[in-house]
Order: structure tokens, then sequence, then C-alpha cells
């Protein structure tokens, strides 16, 4: 099998909301839980773990909810702006 493409395109990636999980209890210190929407559009290569690339016709629109450790806080480090694109 050819590898395909793996730089991403026809991506945007949308942060819905975000919320701070340490009330949830002290193991959570700097835990935050994000909301997310992914969309890929036909023919466009995603750089989500679970969806690669889009070979349908129509636009796919995923919902995503994240933790995230506190090393992993900023878009930068998620890459998830460096590879939005619509």
């Amino acid at each position: 099998m050819k590898p395909g493409p793996t730089t991403p395109s026809g991506l945007t990636d949308t942060v819905i909301a975000s919320i701070d999980v340490v009330p949830l209890g002290t193991g959570f210190n700097g835990h935050k839980m994000r909301m997310r929407k992914p969309v890929i559009e036909p023919g466009g290569v995603g750089a989500l773990a679970h969806w690669r690339k889009n070979n349908m016709c129509r636009r796919t629109v995923l919902i995503s909810a994240d933790i995230l450790v506190p090393t992993m806080r900023s878009e930068e480090a998620c890459n998830l702006d460096a590879h939005a694109s619509e």
C-alpha cells in the first residue's frame, strides 16, 4: 500500500468550549476539558488519529471532547492551528 498524504488539508478545527476540571479533584490540577468541532471537506486530509481522509462527497463534521494535561494546553502544542485550513 502506497502511503497517502500526511499534511492536513481541507481541515477546520474549532474549539467550541473549554472548562477547567480542577473542581473534579486534586488529580486534575492544571487540566482542561475542551470540546471541539473538526470539519473535513471532501478530499480533505485530517490530522486526527481516528479520521485521516474524507473520501465522501460531503463535508464530515465531528464533535470531539478532550482532557488536556497542562503541557498540551496551547493550540501550538496540539498542532491544531498550524494544520487548520479551509
